[in-house]
């Protein structure tokens, strides 16, 4: 049996920095593929966001099989979302070609407009995704447990999921969380008591 490890992906080597970058695109993949970066670009702006204090990925954690990254988490309080979300959104733009903002604040006012706010006083679960080889050997629920240990202390724990992703709704259920009666929305949340 491999032991499973958890650090913070800052602090991963370059490889494994970028491994984990394509595990966090792919945690919310219909937003990004939508902004105007090649994919080998936005990798590297992810990696660079585990760098940038006070941002959605800063203290993003990465789940390590024998030294592989496998799976990552990236959470915070929830009162700290807005200013969260605005860093990341400058680290983005800062990289960007002028010619290409207008595009990418489009997308980003939309995406704005589609996810409810979440739980004042949560401990919010910004990423979570494990990789592909990894699904369906229970990796997801120990990534989530890391998560929770994360956020103990806080009044409870939430996270967005997409409204149509019944998978990943049923997953959360069966970990203890329920819908928040965001219905209607692209996204949904969902809480739980820590």
């Amino acid at each position: 049996m491999t032991t499973l490890s958890f650090a913070p992906c800052r602090d991963l080597d370059a490889p494994s920095r970028l491994a984990a970058a394509g595990l966090a695109v792919e945690a919310l993949q219909e937003f990004y593929e939508r902004l105007p970066f090649s994919h080998e670009d936005l990798l590297a702006c992810v990696a660079d966001e585990f760098d940038t204090e006070g941002s959605e990925l800063g203290d993003a954690v990465a789940a390590l099989q024998e030294g592989v990254v496998v799976g990552l988490f990236a959470g915070y309080p929830a009162d700290a979302q807005a200013e969260r979300q605005q860093q990341s959104v400058f680290h983005c733009l800062s990289r960007l070609d002028p010619d290409k903002l207008e595009q990418a604040l489009a997308v980003l006012d939309e995406h704005r407009r589609s996810v409810p706010t979440v739980p004042a006083g949560s401990f919010y679960l910004a990423r979570i995704a494990v990789a592909a080889a990894q699904r369906g050997t229970g990796l997801a629920g120990k990534v989530l447990d890391a998560f929770h240990r994360a956020g103990a202390g806080h009044a409870g724990l939430s996270l967005h999921v997409r409204a149509d992703n019944r998978r990943a709704i049923a997953f959360y259920r069966k970990n203890g969380f329920a819908l928040a009666g965001t219905e209607g929305m692209n996204y949904q949340v969902m809480s739980r008591a820590t």
